[in-house]
């Protein structure tokens, strides 16, 4: 419950994980899951409770403010948006979507999972419809039974956590699509772990051989992916990434004024977690991360300028209005430094 209320923090579509396992524990443990709360009533209450506080909480302090930022969103129909997101997977997963952010270039070989998944989903979904019709009644204990209960639960975290993506119309990069990871790889174990318990064993040999066979190629086409990563990393002449070195400079800049001022603020998204990690220890106790203020529709420049600006001596990063991640971030720090004029001093400007 900790580790689902933290992640929440990180990422908030980290939500649909919640969901996802308790309709999974609920399709397909719950037999023991009732039989717990009769026995152990205090015992199988708390973690509930805790789930129900933690909810509201994040419900208050995160699902509501961000529901005011003016955010990029896909428009498209509910058939559109599953084409998107199944697009998005595959480029994510398969390697060419990081590569082409990262180096400007097409990946001439990514891994096989693009090609490869559709069939470990198709097995994982005969297995759970023969353990949901059939496989339960087996007793506990046994070999394929257990490893079928399995698969079925990791199906369907799998299946909630995609279909809440499709549902959440700003989940539109790899950074949002990354969330279901390592589910395909644990998707294909488990389905290598309930053939191996087949009862027929030609049968059994035979999917195991086959399925072990298919991970393998999966498994020697990620290193080849990896391979050309690390050769491009190395090679200038490759290298052509849209992001820019210049933070480096930047965080050199505000390590050597930060021991003068009362804080350092950020003022767009993705900005603060590089300062921090790029400061010193005058940055490391002095930053705040205050994205949220200025890209909120609802904040004005006066306001703004009278809650971080007026009366302190401090550092405000920012990116130049044609990098802004956040809307009008950029336009709100330009406008509060105009009316400041001689007060404000710059310190390191990108090109």
């Amino acid at each position: 419950m900790l580790a689902l209320s933290i992640g929440l923090f990180n990422k908030l579509d980290f939500v649909w994980f919640i969901p996802a396992l308790c309709v999974a524990a609920a399709i397909v443990h719950h037999r023991e899951l009732i039989a717990i709360a009769r026995s152990r009533r205090a015992a199988a209450l708390a973690p509930v409770v805790f789930l129900v506080v933690v909810g509201c909480v994040i419900f208050v302090t995160l699902i509501v403010p961000a529901t005011e930022l003016t955010t990029s969103e896909s428009h498209a129909s509910l058939f559109g948006r599953i084409s998107e997101v199944r697009n998005l997977f595959q480029i994510t997963f398969n390697g060419s979507a990081v590569y082409q952010y990262m180096s400007g270039s097409v990946l001439g070989h990514p891994t096989l999972i693009s090609t490869l998944f559709p069939w470990i989903l198709a097995g994982c979904l005969a297995v759970a419809a023969w353990y949901l019709i059939r496989g339960r009644r087996l007793p506990s204990g046994d070999g394929l039974r257990e490893a079928a209960s399995s698969t079925t639960f990791f199906l369907i975290v799998f299946a909630v956590v995609l279909g809440g993506i499709v549902v959440t119309r700003q989940a539109t990069g790899p950074q949002h699509v990354m969330l279901v990871w390592p589910m395909p790889a644990v998707l294909c174990v488990c389905l290598i772990a309930t053939a191996a318990k087949l009862p027929a064993v030609n049968v059994r040999r035979v999917a195991v051989l086959v399925l072990g066979l298919a991970l393998a190629a999966l498994i020697a086409s990620q290193f080849r992916a990896s391979r050309t990563y690390v050769d491009t990393f190395r090679s200038a002449r490759e290298w052509s990434p849209i992001w820019s070195g210049e933070i480096y400079d930047a965080s050199r800049a505000v390590n050597r004024s930060a021991p003068q001022v009362e804080s350092v603020v950020t003022a767009d998204w993705g900005l603060g977690n590089q300062i921090f990690a790029l400061g010193n220890e005058a940055v490391r106790n002095k930053l705040t991360d205050q994205w949220p203020d200025f890209s909120s529709p609802a904040a004005s420049v006066g306001a703004l300028e009278s809650q971080f600006i007026r009366g302190h001596h401090l550092i405000i990063v920012f990116h130049a209005p044609s990098a802004q991640i956040m809307p009008s971030t950029s336009q709100r720090v330009l406008a509060i430094l105009a009316v400041m004029g001689a007060h404000a001093r710059q310190i390191f400007k990108g090109q």
